[in-house]
């Protein structure tokens, strides 16, 4: 088995694209991909899988990359990127242009950035080809994923926190920027009235995320997300019902009292 092979040798591949899809696609992108991820789009028109020990891939098809692009408004707010995939969570891996003016000047280059916020200052380098690409999803090592159940955390401690839903939150929040438990990320999940406490996006490391319908199917959600993109993931809550749905996710449960509150 060849290096290449054993990289994607855990991939679901699908149907080869046809030369005239690809050169439909090619002449519509903003950035000219690298040879080797064309010569695998013509093996495979989108792929889903492990990369290595812990790595994951969700390579879009060809056909979903402007439209995708589009929805993601990534001309707007990280010009300069073109979106082809994503690690199964929270994170995409983008072509960027070596020059804004110019889609054929230099190497193009292969970032990892985060859907929120979704900005080129955030973009990290993991390649200039498509096999280097793989090769570091192949090498990364696990993320671990703190998400927090606010209301659960919130309601742990009777400080007179219903009296002001909001205030407690962005004490919580204050104090997990403060004192950031030792995870790769921190997930706050706000829902009702704690959601006016603190804005959604990223502030210092924690993520807060705000549940438009039940909170507790916007936890499931974001420990599926994290755990679908390779994560080691905990969950701070002592809601039974809560455990019971993200356990066969593997996730790990800490208690409420665990997280800092000041």
């Amino acid at each position: 088995m060849t290096d290449w092979e054993a990289l994607t040798a855990e991939l679901y591949l699908g149907p080869p694209a046809t030369e005239e899809l690809l050169k439909q696609v090619l002449a519509g992108m903003r950035v000219r991909p690298p040879a080797d991820y064309v010569a695998f789009m013509r093996r495979t028109n989108g792929a889903e899988g492990p990369v290595g020990a812990h790595g994951y891939l969700q390579l879009w098809r060809l056909e979903e990359l402007i439209e995708l692009n589009r929805e993601y408004q990534v001309q707007e707010f990280a010009p300069g990127l073109f979106l082809f995939g994503s690690d199964g969570g929270g994170e995409a891996y983008a072509f960027a242009r070596p020059a804004e003016h110019d889609r054929d000047c230099g190497p193009v280059q292969i970032v990892r950035v985060p859907f929120v916020p979704l900005d080129i200052a955030e973009a990290r380098l993991v390649g200039t080809s498509f096999e280097a690409f793989l090769r570091h999803l192949a090498q990364q090592p696990v993320r671990s994923v703190l998400v927090v159940d606010a209301a659960n955390v919130i309601g742990s401690v009777p400080d007179g926190w219903w009296h002001d839903r909001a205030g407690a939150a962005g004490r919580l929040h204050a104090a997990l920027t403060r004192r950031q438990p030792p995870y790769d990320q921190v997930v706050l999940v706000l829902e009702g009235q704690a959601r006016y406490g603190v804005p959604p996006g990223i502030v210092e490391g924690v993520t807060c995320v705000h549940a438009t319908g039940e909170g507790d199917d916007e936890i499931v959600a974001q420990c599926r997300i994290a755990a679908n993109g390779g994560a080691q993931v905990s969950l701070a809550t002592a809601d039974r019902g809560l455990i019971a749905r993200v356990h066969p996710q593997g996730v790990v449960i800490i208690g409420p009292r665990s997280i800092p509150r000041s």
